[in-house]
């Protein structure tokens, strides 16, 4: 449980980890590999998904499932709010 919270939190983080980690660590790789504009951020996406990995690792053991579940919650948290928000508003009205 402790992984997915992590995972989660990791998820949310990465539309704002885009300037302060993603283009530093772009910048750094672009000599050596092609990174299109549109990959920046898949490309942060991944790197934070490994970093979570890494904490996840040295703490707790969880499955491969749970992160990535974790990432996917984290990641389109605010979408998932709003869609239900919009289903609990929608019931309201019945």
């Amino acid at each position: 449980m402790f992984g997915f919270i992590i995972a989660v939190i990791a998820g949310f983080l990465v539309p704002h980890a885009d300037e302060p980690l993603g283009r530093p660590v772009l910048r750094a790789i672009r000599p050596y590999l092609k990174v299109e504009d549109r990959e920046e951020r898949l490309f942060v996406f991944l790197l934070i998904g490994l970093i979570a990995a890494l904490v996840i690792g040295a703490t707790a053991s969880t499955s491969a499932f749970w992160v990535i579940a974790g990432l996917g919650v984290g990641y389109f948290a605010t979408r998932l709010v709003e869609a239900a928000k919009a289903g609990l508003d929608s019931r309201k009205g019945d």
